[in-house]
């Protein structure tokens, strides 16, 4: 194995314990495939497992220190309107906040592995595909 794979291995698996729950199949064979991660993302950056985890211990600091519990938000039907939720797994960012996220627990309605749109400036939670294919396979990824 090499260092590249073990370190990738490393941190899957300690994203998988900081959740609390297995990763999903089609997340894992994503983030092993070779090359870079189907996009475009538009200002979006697709977030690798390390940088996933970083953003999702920060959004749960931030959570946990009530700054994100304040905010008010709306949501699609099947997703939870909250800020943040710790069963949302970070896919992209756009460096103001703004994330694409894997959701893991979704509210009643929704989708176990259904994407969300978690928009930092209009507290929105759209749903931007049903599954993590579904959502790569529309042009832009409805991150445009």
């Amino acid at each position: 194995m090499s260092d590249a794979h073990a370190a990738l291995e490393a941190d899957l698996a300690a994203l998988a314990a900081a959740l609390g729950r297995p990763l999903p199949a089609d997340y894992l064979a994503l983030q092993r495939a070779p090359g870079a991660v189907p996009g475009p993302f538009g200002a979006h950056e697709w977030l690798r497992p390390a940088a996933a985890l970083a953003q999702w211990r920060l959004n749960e600091e931030l959570h946990g220190s009530g700054t994100l519990r304040a905010r008010p938000v709306a949501a699609d039907a099947g997703v939870r309107a909250l800020a943040w939720h710790p069963g949302w797994l970070p896919l992209t960012h756009d460096g103001a906040g703004t994330l694409a996220v894997l959701d893991l627990d979704p509210a009643e309605g929704g989708q176990p592995g259904q994407v969300v749109l978690a928009d930092a400036e209009g507290g929105r939670r759209r749903r931007l595909g049903a599954s993590l294919a579904d959502w790569l396979a529309q042009p832009g990824a409805g991150l445009a």
